[in-house]
């Protein structure tokens, strides 16, 4: 990333494949150890809750149906 002096912030431009992407951001010292709890914080012992989606396509149909669904938590 670059810092922008108009705009006062750091920027970077990319092309990524469309999906889900988890980024984080980090700093070094000197002597370039990382330390990612710096800005993000700890999260170690965050709860997360998913839901799965099941879908089928019966052969000849040109739509999907929801067979089944469950949200879990971790």
């Amino acid at each position: 990333m670059k810092y922008n002096t108009e705009q006062h912030q750091y920027e970077k431009s990319l092309l990524l494949k469309q999906g889900h992407y988890d980024y984080l951001y980090v700093t070094s010292d000197s002597e370039n150890r990382y330390d990612p709890v710096q800005l993000e914080g700890s999260y170690f012992d965050t709860g997360n809750d998913y839901t799965a989606i099941i879908y089928y396509r019966p052969p000849g149909s040109n739509r999907d149906r929801v067979i089944g669904l469950r949200t879990f938590g971790s």
